[in-house]
């Protein structure tokens, strides 16, 4: 059997300061069977140079510039995937953050798991993460040990809470790839869609979605990447902050993720995609009240933390989010 060809896809924008590192632990990797495609964004430091450089010196590498007037980490992604799907279909695809920097057996340990899930279905996988800081030191071991990445028992969260699936720490087959619909530019709303937490919902309604409990990548926090935004744990006073002071800004927070999950339904439809747990989470999310708290409750929606489960639940019930529905 041949060995199977991977394509990851990294979306780079002004990362002169880390992406370099990223790159090396890409092309390090004990797995050799795959190509690099990186997308910049516009980049007025040095990036493209960096980028460049390493073109030289392997053939993987494969650099794309954007020369739209459309920009942003989602719009980067997306035209990633649209770029992959127009070229020879891979066996596995991964996604990249330019400021990370992958365990060295990364790519073998994914691979060797998703082939033994087979690919007759949908398939993807995530890991956990270990969490560093600008300068490169461990400051956390594991992610899954604070917010509770895994998914098992309650896979249906995934459609309602979007801090499960990492984009960096994910893989996906062929199958599942071809499957999802891609959002080229003149989708609406494209711009608020992850491109991880799509995938995810896919391979929930329609394959499978698997957690990989080890941490193979080391995911870099610092003030300049767009995940330094969302906080990974609250203190439960934080939260409780959230849930009183601060209600409808919480909220409205929920109903962001509400509103793509919508929107992905919707979407899903138009390309005759369809599937019975998609229309539940669409009930729930336009009806609230009761009826979605004793959906939550019987399919094992909740947190590691308690205090944010019940603030899932508070908002969920008061229907206070509604009135931010994204349409």
């Amino acid at each position: 059997m041949s060995e199977p060809k991977c394509l990851v896809m990294l979306a780079a924008y002004n990362g002169e300061k880390y992406i370099g590192k990223q790159i090396e632990s890409i092309l390090d990797q004990t797995y050799r069977n795959f190509d690099l495609m990186i997308r910049d964004d516009g980049s007025s430091d040095s990036t493209v140079q960096i980028i460049e450089e390493y073109q030289k010196k392997d053939s993987r590498v494969i650099l794309i510039k954007n020369s739209s007037d459309l920009h942003g980490a989602y719009h980067n992604f997306h035209e990633l995937i649209l770029k992959a799907k127009s070229m020879q279909p891979y066996d596995y695809y991964l996604f990249s953050d330019q400021d990370d920097v992958w365990v060295r057996t990364k790519i073998e340990k994914l691979v060797a798991f998703m082939r033994k899930c087979g690919d007759k279905r949908p398939v993807m996988t995530y890991t956990d993460l270990a969490v560093i800081d600008g300068d490169g030191n461990l400051i956390q071991k594991s992610i899954d040990s604070d917010l509770g990445l895994d998914l098992s028992g309650q896979i249906i969260s995934e459609l309602f809470i979007h801090a499960y699936v990492w984009g960096c720490a994910s893989i996906v087959n062929r199958k599942l790839f071809e499957l999802v619909p891609a959002l080229d530019s003149s989708v609406k709303l494209r711009n608020m869609i992850s491109h991880d937490n799509y995938f995810a919902k896919c391979a929930v309604a329609f394959g499978k979605l698997y957690f990989y409990k080890e941490p193979l990548i080391m995911h870099r926090r610092h003030g300049d990447n767009v995940s330094e935004s969302h906080r990974l744990k609250l203190s439960p006073v934080e939260i409780i902050k959230q849930g009183t002071i601060g209600f409808n800004q919480l909220a409205e927070n929920y109903a962001k993720v509400y509103s793509q999950t919508l929107f992905e339904i919707s979407y899903l439809r138009q390309h005759k995609l369809n599937a019975r747990v998609l229309d539940d989470a669409e009930a729930v999310i336009r009806n609230g009240g009761i009826k979605g708290v004793r959906f939550f409750w019987s399919h094992g929606v909740k947190r590691k933390q308690k205090s944010k489960t019940l603030a899932i639940y508070l908002v969920l019930l008061t229907k206070k989010y509604q009135k931010y529905l994204i349409s």
